[in-house]
Parts: structure tokens; C-alpha cells; sequence
């Protein structure tokens, strides 16, 4: 049963370990904004897969699935309020006056805080254990420089420390880092853009491509791997033994079992599209990776672009194959970027996501886990993928799925 929103509210009193204003000190630094700090519970950004009336979504009868959109729910028990303040006060010279803990988002916790002079701020703490520091390090510091030296003004990046960093460690498990509150209109992840959107989307990307890759010289490259493949072919080479993780594990195995062919044909695919968009490498350009619905914000007549942190050199096509399926928009970034888009290397990143989030899937089921309203979410969006698994195959082979076994 989903917990009540209340129930994960609680309020950040200033405690003792805060430390007090020194008496000669200035008013702490407001936060930098182009703009009054506005729109963003933007959190509730990160959908969760679902439309406004709770359904799932999905984009042309095809699945999209953000693993990590539907992960984090429950406020952390490691983590005082009044450590947060401190972290807040230390950094930032925020003295917070009140704090909201907002059950949103994956992978991060979240929090709306009010500061001494009633000013909100979006708050985010990273779990270490899903990130590496330096890793998030440069990818908020390629946000700051996108925005800052780049003037790409739909980047919502962090707002600098009063020591320039991008955030500041919270113990040994977090990362902090400090945003604009914004009060503006997410979408929810796997909508289908309509063509304005689209076309508008297009043309943001043309512009982040367009960056120099000198602003983020420690930004990392990567390919269309699989981080998961090693763990996905193990488990499809152990589905005749018991899978002993927790209350998901056998139903997860059940559904491998009845997807392997097409996880497995999924594979072959993606091996024969690596090989063809070989011939395209050496085309890297600055790449957000997610520019999904549930990454866009509509702030007036503006689109936004958030959560950065998947930030990478890559080709241009890692972002543009959320685009596929919309000729017009795909159009207009070629026409802005001067590039011609490779249809293999669409296709590549498209398998790449669905083949990623299985076996995220799968390794979260073979791990120890207990029921609870996150997993039972994880399993619902499992479900949904092992049957795009089995269209997409069908789709590579010229075949049609098989009938789900009825229950």
C-alpha cells in the first residue's frame, strides 16, 4: 500500500550542531538566479511512468522505462535534518527556517527548504552508494559551465557553494547540492511529445551539441554499453535454479524465463548495431543521455532541461533517439546542427535503454530485497519490460509476440 505523502513530511528545526550567524557577518548570500527562484517541485519530474490519472504510459505502444524514477520514495533514516541544515549553512550560507522532505524522484532524496528570508530552494542529497562523488562532481560542474559560460539558459544547473564547488559531501553515504525552486510544469516519462514540444526539444539539443567540449574537459566518453550485460547473461544462464533474493525473485525469474528468447535476440541486435555505428565514431559532442518527458520542465514559454548528472561526451544520437518517431523534429536538428543522424546508431541507443533497464531489473530481483511500495513498483515497470523486450524482438525478426501466458 503506498504510504501517505504526510507521512514523509517532517519539518528541519534548527538544532544545537547549527551553527549560528556570526554576529559581524553579512546577510548570508542569496542564491544566484537569472530570475526569481520559481518552478520546480520539479522533482515530481522524475515520474514515475505514469499519466495524471495514475495509468501506465507509454509512447506509440512502445515501453519506456526509468529504473531509477521509481526507486527512492522513503525519507532516509541515515540522514538528520539537522546534518542537512549544517551542510546548508556551511556551503551555501542558507539558514534554514523550514524543510519539507519530498518523496519524488530516483536515485537522490529530495527536500524543499525555506530559508531565514522565505526564500524556497530545491534540495537534493545524492546516495554515494549509486554514484561516484567525482563522477557527479564533473557532471555538475558541466552543468554550471553549460549554463554559466555556454548561456544555454534552459540547463538548470546547481547553484555554485560560496566556494564555487557544485556540492558539498554530507557524510560518508551523500552528496548536497542546492537548486532553484522552481514552480513549473513537469511531464510525465513516457508521454509522447507533441510536435511544438518535439521540435522545441530539437532545437535545445542542437545548442548543448553545439558547446565547446572544452568546457567539461573531465567529462568521461561513453558508448552504448550495457553496464549490466555480465550480470543480465548470468542470470539467463541460471533459470533453472532458484532465484533466492526476496518476495520478486522467482516471479522475476518466471518472467525471464517465459522474455529469454527475445532478451536474447535483443542482444544479438544490439552486438549487429554496435558494429554498424563503428563506422560513425569520432562524432562526440557534449550529451545530456536522458532528455526524456520526465526531464523536461515547462516554465512559461520556456523548456527546461534538469537532472544532469548522466551528462557525458557521446554521440549526438544518444540523445536525438528519444526523438525518433518524430521526422519534423528530427529535421529541424539536422538542419540546426549541420549533422546527418545515423538510423543504426538510433537504433543502437534505443535497445541499449531497454536492454539496460532489464537487467537492472534483474539484478535488483536477484539481490536480497524485501516487499515494500518501491519494489512493488520496480516489479510493475519489470512486467512492462520483459513484454517490450518480446515486441522489439519480434519487431527485429518480422514476427509477431506470442500471447502473455494468462495467470
Amino acid at each position: 500500500m503506498r504510504p501517505r505523502a504526510a507521512s514523509h513530511r517532517r519539518r528541519c528545526a534548527r538544532s544545537g550542531r547549527h551553527p549560528p550567524r556570526p554576529r559581524d557577518a553579512s546577510r548570508p548570500p542569496a542564491p544566484r538566479r537569472s530570475r526569481r527562484g520559481r518552478l520546480a517541485l520539479a522533482a515530481a519530474r522524475r515520474s514515475q511512468g505514469r499519466d495524471r490519472r495514475g495509468r501506465s504510459a507509454s509512447r506509440s505502444g512502445r515501453a519506456y522505462v526509468n529504473p531509477q524514477a521509481i526507486s527512492v520514495r522513503a525519507q532516509p533514516t541515515d540522514l538528520e535534518p539537522a546534518d542537512l541544515a549544517t551542510v546548508l549553512w556551511q556551503g551555501w550560507r542558507i539558514v534554514v527556517a523550514g524543510c519539507e522532505y519530498v518523496p519524488v524522484g530516483g536515485g537522490s532524496h529530495h527536500w524543499r527548504v525555506v530559508d531565514a528570508d522565505s526564500r524556497a530552494h530545491w534540495i537534493t542529497a545524492v546516495d554515494l552508494k549509486r554514484t561516484s562523488p567525482a563522477a557527479l562532481r564533473v557532471a555538475l560542474d558541466t552543468a554550471i559551465a553549460l549554463h554559466d559560460r555556454a548561456h544555454l539558459d534552459f540547463v538548470v544547473a546547481p547553484i555554485p557553494t560560496v566556494a564555487g564547488e557544485s556540492l558539498r559531501p554530507l557524510g560518508p553515504s551523500y552528496a548536497v547540492a542546492v537548486y532553484p525552486y522552481l514552480e513549473a510544469r513537469s511531464l510525465p516519462f513516457g508521454l509522447e511529445l507533441d510536435e511544438g514540444t518535439a521540435a522545441e526539444l530539437a532545437g535545445l539539443l542542437a545548442r548543448l551539441h553545439a558547446a565547446e567540449l572544452s568546457l567539461a574537459p573531465g567529462l568521461p566518453e561513453v558508448g552504448a554499453d550495457i553496464p549490466g550485460r555480465a550480470g543480465l547473461e548470468r542470470a539467463l544462464h541460471d533459470l533453472d535454479s532458484r532465484w533466492t533474493g526476496g518476495p520478486y525473485s522467482e516471479p522475476a525469474r518466471e518472467a525471464v524465463t517465459r522474455q529469454q528468447a527475445a532478451i536474447r535476440e535483443l542482444l544479438r541486435l544490439f552486438d549487429d548495431l554496435s558494429r554498424a555505428a563503428r563506422a560513425n565514431a569520432g562524432r562526440n559532442v557534449i550529451t545530456h543521455g536522458e532528455p526524456h518527458p520526465a526531464n523536461l520542465l515547462r516554465d512559461g514559454d520556456r523548456l527546461l532541461l534538469i537532472d544532469w548528472d548522466t551528462v557525458a561526451r557521446g554521440a549526438p544520437e544518444r540523445d536525438l533517439w528519444w526523438l525518433d518517431g518524430q521526422p519534423a523534429a528530427l529535421e529541424i536538428y539536422e538542419r540546426a546542427s549541420a549533422r546527418t543522424l545515423d538510423p543504426s546508431s538510433m537504433q543502437l541507443y534505443r535497445v541499449r535503454w531497454t536492454l539496460d533497464d532489464i537487467a537492472s531489473f534483474v539484478q535488483i530481483f536477484r539481490s536480497p530485497h524485501e516487499r515494500n511500495p518501491d519494489t512493488e513498483r520496480w516489479w510493475t515497470f519489470a512486467e512492462r519490460l520483459t513484454e517490450a523486450a518480446e515486441t522489439a524482438a519480434a519487431r527485429r525478426t518480422g514476427g509477431s509476440p506470442s500471447p502473455r501466458p494468462q495467470s
